[in-house]
């Protein structure tokens, strides 16, 4: 059972001011329509890659069945000073692999010893935080792949978006993408995207 203790405030996977700097639009006539497609594109982003990217602190509870090497969250990467574990109520010690989402636990000389079956209850920050924000570590790819977004909603606003094809013999040939995300996006989210079991 996972619960978020506290959540995102930022959704946002760029800004407006990076989106116009990419694209050199200038004044402000332009930002709400902006902000909504950058909403949009993170939102398709987040979708795709199955898993929630803003930094959140949640509360997991794991019921194991037997003992086991390693739990992994629902969520990472993990924010390492972030960590709180409990075996059946008694507090335990932890390492953490916060890019894999793995947690093991430790005796009191720092050795890996297994998880017992039973009730474990993690609490720990998991997420990135967004460009925009104080300390933001998200990779500049998932920023990138979300300005990407917002180029092609802009562009294609003055087209008609159900023409796929369009041909005048020996002066226009046009033929626009259809579908979720373009592959140069694709190609960038495709490492960030989490399998669902």
């Amino acid at each position: 059972m996972l619960t978020i203790i506290t959540p995102a405030t930022n959704t946002k996977l760029t800004t407006v001011t990076t989106v116009k700097a990419e694209m050199g639009i200038t004044g402000t006539s332009e930002d709400a329509w902006i902000g909504d497609a950058i909403d949009r594109a993170s939102d398709t982003i987040t979708r795709y890659c199955n898993c929630v990217l803003t930094r959140e602190v949640l509360q997991e509870v794991i019921v194991l069945k037997r003992p086991t090497e390693s739990l992994m969250t629902s969520r990472f990467p993990l924010v390492i000073a972030a960590v709180e574990v409990t075996v059946d109520g008694t507090g335990a010690i932890a390492e953490i692999d916060g890019s894999n989402g793995l947690i093991y636990r430790l005796d009191t000389s720092s050795n890996r010893i297994l998880w017992p079956a039973g009730r474990i209850t993690v609490i720990y920050g998991a997420g990135y935080i967004l460009p925009g924000d104080d300390g933001r570590d998200l990779p500049h790819d998932i920023e990138r792949a979300a300005i990407l977004l917002v180029k092609s909603a802009y562009f294609a606003r003055q087209r008609d978006p159900l023409l796929k094809s369009e041909n005048i013999p020996d002066a226009l040939q046009s033929s626009y993408w259809m579908g979720d995300l373009p592959p140069e996006v694709e190609g960038i989210l495709s490492r960030y995207r989490q399998v669902a079991l």
